[in-house]
């Protein structure tokens, strides 16, 4: 498996918006097994899209992107990364990490 092609960009948003994670793995066979972490644990939340990027090769060879959206909020900020794993070997491999920054609503109440 090859590394990543895309990781993660670092993003900052505001409480409550909904902001978008991607990354595109190197070429792999079997296709990876694509899963996102925040602060080094699974992450869960989020609504996870994932698809093939270009075609497969004729040595069944494929590449695979990823997309994580999350509505921003003072717990979701943190560091997030793709892995992307053989699901023959359980070899693993990590893109690089994006800081996620949320920064909180302010609201006066009179």
């Amino acid at each position: 498996m090859e590394p990543f092609i895309l990781s993660p960009q670092d993003q900052t948003a505001d409480e409550g918006n909904i902001t978008v994670l991607e990354c595109v793995t190197g070429r792999g066979a079997p296709p990876p097994i694509l899963y996102w972490e925040k602060d080094g644990t699974k992450h869960t939340g989020g609504m996870v899209t994932e698809v093939l990027f270009g075609e497969v090769g004729q040595d069944g060879h494929e590449q695979r992107s990823s997309n994580v959206q999350i509505v921003a909020s003072l717990e979701s900020a943190g560091l997030y990364r793709c892995a992307a794993e053989n699901p023959l070997t359980k070899h693993v491999i990590f893109s690089e990490n994006a800081r996620l920054t949320v920064e909180g609503l302010y609201h006066e109440f009179s």
